[in-house]
C-alpha cells in the first residue's frame, strides 16, 4: 500500500511547461502507465492525493476491469486557498490564468470551503485532500506557512465527515499542521517541521502520519540539478526536502 501518490505526475525538467500542453486524455494515459508500473512493483492499493480528475477515471476503469492497475483511493483534486499549494493558476501570467473557485479546488472562507468539499464528493472523490501549509513544488514563495484558518478547517473536516469521507492534509510547517490536527484531520502528509507538541496532539486526536520519505529525498536531490526546478522552487526543495527522514525517526 502507498498512501500518497500522484498518478498523473512524474517530475522532470518539463513538468512546469507540460501543464500548458497536455490534453486531459493524455493525463489519463500517463496515470494508467504509472499505475501499471506501481502494480508491477508490488503495490496493490494506492491513495491518489491530487490530480485533475483523470485519477478518478483511472480508478473507475480499473474497478470495471477495463485496464489493469492497483486499487485506487482518489481525492480527485486537492483543495487549497487562493495562491496556496495546489492553486492551479500559481506561477502563470494573467493572460493564462484560469478563473479559480471551489470547483477547481480553490476556496476562501468557511462557506466556500464546505462547498468545495461537497463538490469533490459529488464528482466521486473517495477522500478529501487539503494543503494546510505552503508547499515545495508549487510555483509560489511560501513553502511551509499556514494556509487555512481554524474556521475553514472546521468547515472542511466536519463537511467531509458528514459526507462519509476521510481527510488528508499536506503540511510542512508546525502552525498549519497543528491547526489541522486539532480540527480533526485524519492524516498528516509530509509533516516536515513536526515537533513534540504536534506529535502529542496527533496521539491525542488519533491522527495518522504519512511521512513520504522518498519524496523528500527526491526533491532535495533534483534541486541540485541545474534548471530542474523554477528559481522559486529550488531553495524550498533544498531546505525542506532533507528534513523529512529525521522527522520520521523522531515521530517513530
Amino acid at each position: 500500500i502507498d498512501m500518497h501518490v500522484h498518478l498523473e505526475k512524474e517530475y522532470d525538467k518539463n513538468t512546469y511547461l507540460r501543464r500548458f500542453r497536455m490534453e486531459q486524455g493524455y493525463k489519463a494515459l500517463r496515470a494508467f502507465a504509472h499505475g501499471k508500473k506501481l502494480l508491477k512493483a508490488g503495490f496493490t492499493t494506492v491513495r491518489d492525493l491530487g490530480g485533475s480528475g483523470a485519477n478518478n477515471s483511472l480508478r473507475n476503469a480499473i474497478n470495471n476491469g477495463l485496464v489493469e492497475g492497483p486499487r485506487v483511493i482518489s481525492c480527485r483534486k486537492a483543495i487549497a486557498i487562493t495562491g496556496g499549494h495546489a492553486d492551479p493558476s500559481n506561477g502563470m501570467s494573467l493572460k493564462y490564468q484560469v478563473a479559480t473557485d471551489y470547483k477547481n479546488g480553490v476556496c476562501d472562507g468557511a462557506e466556500e470551503c464546505a462547498k468545495a468539499v461537497r463538490w469533490q464528493v459529488k464528482q466521486g472523490a473517495d477522500c478529501i485532500k487539503i494543503t494546510a501549509t505552503g508547499g515545495v513544488l508549487s510555483v509560489a514563495r511560501d513553502g511551509d506557512g499556514p494556509a487555512f484558518s481554524e474556521e475553514e478547517l472546521e468547515a472542511i473536516i466536519s463537511t467531509a465527515k458528514d459526507r462519509g469521507v476521510h481527510t488528508a492534509a499536506h503540511a510542512h510547517g508546525k502552525k498549519g499542521m497543528l491547526r489541522a490536527v486539532k480540527a480533526g484531520i485524519t492524516t498528516i502528509e509530509h509533516g516536515t517541521y513536526m515537533d513534540e507538541e504536534v506529535m502529542a496532539a496527533m496521539l491525542e486526536m488519533g491522527t495518522y502520519y504519512v511521512p513520504t520519505i522518498t519524496a523528500g529525498w527526491a526533491v532535495a536531490e533534483n534541486a541540485k540539478k541545474e534548471d530542474f526546478y523554477p528559481d522559486v522552487v529550488r531553495p524550498k526543495a533544498l531546505r525542506i526536502g532533507p528534513q523529512i527522514q529525521e522527522t520520521f525517526a523522531r515521530a517513530y
